[in-house]
C-alpha cells in the first residue's frame, strides 16, 4: 500500500499520525478505534482499528488490525431507522387506541342512560302488579315473577 497505518486511518501527515497513535500504544490497555479510513481514490470510509500492545524481550510489540466495517454502519443506521418507525407507529396506535378508549366509554355511558328509563318503567310495573294483581294469582306465578321484579332493581340501583 505504500502507507503508514496511521496515515491511511487517519489521513494525516505521517508526523501527526505518528503521534495519535504514539499516545495510544504507551497505555497499557489493547485499544479498539472507529475512525475513518482513506480510499486509495481519497474518499473516507468507517475503519475499526485494533492495536494490541505486548511486552517482548527487546521492546513492545503492536499488533494492529484494521476493518472496513461501511456495511456494520449502514446496518446500524439502518437498524435506529427501524427503530424510530416502531417507535412512532407505537405512538400512534396508542393514539388511535386511546380515541378508541374514550368512544366505547361515551357510548357504554349512553347506552346505560338510554336503558335507566326503559328499566324503570318495568321495574313501577312489575312491582305494582305484584302489589295489586298478583294476589289473586296463584302462588306458581307470583314465585316465577319474583326474581324478575328483584333483578330490574338490581339494574336501576
Amino acid at each position: 500500500m505504500g502507507m503508514l497505518v496511521a496515515e491511511f486511518a487517519l489521513g494525516k501527515t505521517a508526523e501527526a499520525a505518528r503521534r495519535q497513535f504514539s499516545d495510544l500504544v504507551t497505555q497499557d490497555l489493547d485499544a479498539t478505534i472507529e475512525m475513518h479510513g482513506l480510499r486509495k481514490d481519497g474518499t473516507p470510509f468507517p475503519i475499526e482499528v485494533r492495536l494490541n500492545r505486548a511486552e517482548a524481550a527487546d521492546g513492545v510489540l503492536i499488533s494492529c488490525g484494521i476493518r472496513d466495517i461501511t456495511e456494520r454502519k449502514r446496518a446500524e443506521e439502518e437498524l435506529r431507522k427501524l427503530n424510530e418507525q416502531l417507535d412512532q407507529r407505537v405512538r400512534q396506535r396508542t393514539t388511535e387506541l386511546e380515541a378508541a378508549n374514550q368512544e366505547l366509554e361515551a357510548f357504554t355511558y349512553s347506552v346505560s342512560h338510554d336503558l335507566r328509563a326503559p328499566l324503570r318503567h318495568v321495574d313501577g310495573f312489575s312491582k305494582l302488579s305484584s302489589k295489586n294483581i298478583a294476589p289473586s294469582f296463584p302462588p306458581m306465578p307470583r314465585n316465577t315473577s319474583r326474581p324478575f321484579v328483584t333483578r330490574s332493581s338490581r339494574w336501576e340501583g
